[in-house]
């Protein structure tokens, strides 16, 4: 079972003889009886926003970006992945037909609070 919540992820395509890197959050809203939806934030695409849904089965993963919250400019949508989840992270496949992309998202530890005298 996923944690909702904020994930950190990062996306990497191969393009040529270089790799681009894209940080996003990943912020899953619902994850239950396999269905999971949420927003992605992606920083560096003029804090595009957008929204996914998918579900999970086991320990594999599959969803896709479908709308645009904000920055509709910014994304290409739809946009599928696939993956698996091990170890509380999930890593996988974007599936983009003109390169190869891979994602990996992990979930951001909320800080523990202590009480200073």
């Amino acid at each position: 079972v996923l944690s909702t919540g904020l994930w950190m992820g990062v996306c990497v395509y191969e393009n040529g003889k270089h790799l681009e890197t894209y940080p996003f959050m990943f912020e899953l809203v619902e994850a239950s009886n396999e269905k999971l939806q949420g927003t992605i934030e992606w920083p560096t695409l003029n804090m595009a926003k957008t929204k996914f849904k998918g579900k999970i089965i086991g320990d594999k993963i599959t969803f896709v970006e479908y709308e645009a919250i904000v920055g509709e400019d910014e994304v290409e949508l739809p946009i599928q992945y696939k993956g698996i989840v091990k170890d509380g992270v999930i890593t996988g496949k974007v599936d983009d037909e003109e390169r190869e992309a891979t994602f990996k998202l992990e979930p951001i530890k909320k800080p523990l609070v202590t009480n200073q005298t």
